[in-house]
């Protein structure tokens, strides 16, 4: 999963992960507050969400690996090598 980007309105138009604009806009001087607290805590959930996918990726690869040890690897256009 490719994380999600956005156009950073603090970093001169840099495209940069959701969660971390989301953090950048809630830490930014006088933005106190439930909302402020609450974009914090959907960035941190984001971050969480994008590791465990990471995760379950890794975990699913390799348990391909261990239930399919006679198949051959394939190559992305179906080929065997």
């Amino acid at each position: 999963m490719k994380r999600r980007e956005m156009i950073s309105p603090h970093h001169l138009g840099k495209s940069m992960p959701i969660s971390t604009i989301l953090s950048n806009l809630a830490s930014q001087e006088g933005c106190d507050g439930e909302p402020y607290d609450q974009m914090e805590e959907a960035s941190n959930y984001i971050r969480e969400l994008e590791l465990r996918v990471e995760e379950l990726k890794k975990e699913n690869k390799i348990l391909n690996y261990k239930l399919n040890p006679y198949l051959k690897p394939v190559t992305k256009d179906g080929r065997g090598f």
